[in-house]
């Protein structure tokens, strides 16, 4: 009876808790994940079950959470029958007995995996208390859960082991079990009884305390990681990165963008419920590198305690509506410096293990400051100016946008309309004095290699991508459209651009507003026209090389062998990698409109990336993005290295190796 009071009010409390977590998730705005289910499922057992990610992220603490996630799973039958127990002498699933062949092989299982686990569990507590990896929430609630496994598994070696000498099953094949049963073979049956007892209550005391102080805390993530891993996003949602369209001609809304936790749909409040605070989303965040106030993992949790401290006011217990608890945007949630220091770069999103979306939430809270407050750093003023005027964020003339073509006779569209690529040279390669010239460079190897090409000249405008990312949609939509509108009455079908910016808000999201285009970036097409032999590279350069990856080209877009390949090509050439590069790249420190920011918190992110690059010992640093070619340019300049490196597009490299 003492037991089933226990049971009964240990279930009643987690059932509670659960009860106002999900009427939380039901408040939430909507959220069309309810889809393709079959590979929803697929994804969710190679990432949540196989846990594909945690270990790939970072093998030793990957292979550690995994085993201890992969014993609780192997567990879970042997908990249902402890709590069965309690009731029920002796109560087992049918078949999984201890005197039947399978009840028998789980056991072995079962006590391999605790073995396993226990292993774990004390390496696990060996780094947070004597490593201390920086990345990770050294708290003590991780150590005292740590702990309750620990004698979840210790516990229930003793009761299995009294188990087997007090009744001796048919097959004893664990050696764990056989172990335990030989230390308390010779132990009277007053005290084998009170061994087991003690073991067993203390392993049912612990048990239903560790699972009501699951919701209550990080773990959380023990119950929710699976279904956020299924939750998702796919591609019908866009690719990798793409932000959501505002309906801006909704008569029915209130306000845009986020401006309090209630906006919030209910899977990033999921989201929230399966942070495991392990830190990987800011081990490589530029900003958290370099001292920003920006972790993404501090972000969500923030927005967790917020949400929890509104929890009761969301759900009408508290009547008082004069009381909303702090704004979303603030120094007690996130603050504006915070918000303003995330690059967009996507590292976090790329390295969370139970696929988090950050970037989202940021740039939904600066679409309201922006769309609803007008409030946004005064850097950013000329930017919009620019862009609303010019169509440019240089807000230089727009009838200038062409002169860049001078003593190169560059084909029109209009004189060339069955071109069959639009060459999209963008604002910097169009207004950037050092990107023009790679403008020029890619310019002639087009005519080189017989390239059917015309650019719009005068007519360009700018793709917006700097403007949706800053949260200005109004002015991204107004832009974008424009363009769409461009490309389709002039009958374009296919777009080469040398920004990975407008490469990716071209190829994936103009789609939104019924632009469909086929886009290529110029280091695709540099590796098409060589491996067809259009391009000959023959004259060597001679020169060791370290290559940027552009956050827009690679995490974004997976573009990652086609700007090394054509390295490649280049005869003389020596490629030596960062050590950050491909998928973990660190950002330039220009993405998410921060090309137009100054930074004046923490240290400057280029100057980081282009020490990483220098490292390596080349003197040539190697870009295919334009932002990048200025913030490594920038780096150079500012710390004094001019005549020591250097920094090219790969296309000006290209056509430094033609005959």
């Amino acid at each position: 009876m003492i037991y089933i009071l226990f049971l009964a009010g240990a279930l009643g409390f987690f059932a509670r808790t659960m009860w106002g977590r999900f009427l939380l998730l039901k408040k939430s705005q909507p959220d069309p994940r309810w889809n393709r289910w079959l590979e929803r499922a697929k994804h969710m057992f190679l990432y949540a079950i196989g846990q594909k990610r945690i270990i790939a992220g970072d093998l030793i603490p990957g292979i550690i959470h995994a085993f201890i996630f992969w014993g609780f799973l192997a567990v879970g039958l042997n908990t249902f029958h402890h709590a069965g127990k309690g009731i029920i002498a002796g109560f087992h699933l049918p078949f999984l007995g201890p005197n039947n062949i399978l009840g028998a092989l789980y056991i072995v299982f079962r006590d391999l995996f605790e073995v396993l686990v226990l292993i774990m569990v004390v390496i696990s507590i060996y780094r947070r208390a004597v490593v201390k990896p920086e990345r990770m929430t050294l708290s003590g609630e991780a150590q005292l859960i740590l702990s309750f496994i620990g004698i979840l598994m210790i516990t229930d070696f003793f009761i299995s082991g009294a188990e087997a000498v007090a009744d001796p099953p048919r097959f004893l094949w664990s050696p764990v079990q056989a172990l335990f049963a030989g230390m308390m073979g010779s132990m009277g049956e007053g005290a084998l009884k009170a061994v087991y007892i003690l073991n067993w209550w203390i392993h049912t005391i612990v048990l239903f305390v560790f699972l009501n102080f699951l919701p209550l805390g990080k773990h959380f993530h023990v119950i929710t990681s699976i279904p956020n891993v299924f939750f998702s996003k796919l591609d019908d949602q866009g690719p990798i990165g793409t932000l959501q369209k505002i309906d801006l001609e909704d008569e029915n809304a209130e306000s845009f963008g986020y401006s309090k936790i209630e906006d919030f749909t209910w899977k990033q409040n999921l989201d929230l419920y399966s942070c495991t605070e392990c830190g990987r989303c800011q081990e490589f965040c530029p900003a958290h590198l370099t001292q920003k106030p920006l972790s993404p993992k501090e972000i969500i949790v923030d927005y967790r305690d917020h949400l929890y401290a509104k929890q009761d006011l969301i759900l009408g217990k508290i009547q008082d509506k004069s009381w909303d608890g702090p704004q979303l945007t603030s120094e007690e949630v996130v603050s504006e410096d915070t918000l303003w220091a995330c690059t967009t770069c996507h590292w976090c999103e790329e390295a969370c293990p139970v696929f988090i979306e950050h970037i989202d939430k940021l740039v939904e809270q600066r679409r309201n400051l922006v769309l609803m407050e007008s409030s946004f750093p005064q850097e950013l003023m000329p930017v919009f100016k620019g862009l609303e005027n010019n169509s440019n964020p240089w807000n230089m003339g727009a009838a200038n946008r062409g002169d860049w073509t001078q003593g190169l006779d560059v084909p029109i569209w209009e004189d060339n309309p069955k071109a069959e690529y639009l060459y999209y040279v963008g604002c910097a390669g169009s207004f950037d004095d050092r990107n023009k010239k790679v403008s020029r460079a890619l310019v002639q190897l087009f005519k080189k290699a017989g390239v059917d090409f015309a650019i719009l000249g005068a007519e360009e405008q700018c793709c917006g991508d700097q403007a949706r990312r800053l949260g200005n949609e109004y002015l991204f939509q107004m832009m974008a459209q424009t363009n769409i509108d461009i490309f389709k009455e002039l009958g374009v079908k296919k777009i080469v651009t040398a920004c990975p910016h407008g490469y990716n808000v071209m190829k994936n999201e103009y789609s939104q507003m019924g632009g469909e285009f086929t886009v290529v970036h110029h280091t695709e097409l540099l590796q098409d026209l060589i491996r067809q032999g259009k391009l000959k590279l023959e004259k060597p350069l001679g020169q060791t090389v370290s290559y940027h990856d552009s956050c827009y080209l690679g995490r974004y877009n997976q573009i990652y062998q086609q700007p090394r390949e054509v390295l490649a090509h280049i005869p003389g050439l020596q490629l030596k990698e960062p050590d950050l590069h491909h998928q973990r790249g660190l950002c330039c420190g220009a993405g998410g409109g921060r090309m137009w920011l100054e930074e004046n918190l923490g240290s400057r992110i280029n100057q980081l990336r282009l020490e990483q690059m220098a490292a390596t010992g080349a003197k040539l640093m190697s870009v295919a993005c334009p932002f990048c070619m200025t913030m490594i340019a920038d780096g150079i300049k500012e710390t004094n290295r001019e005549e020591e490196l250097a920094v090219k597009d790969i296309a000006e490299m290209v056509l430094d190796s033609m005959a």
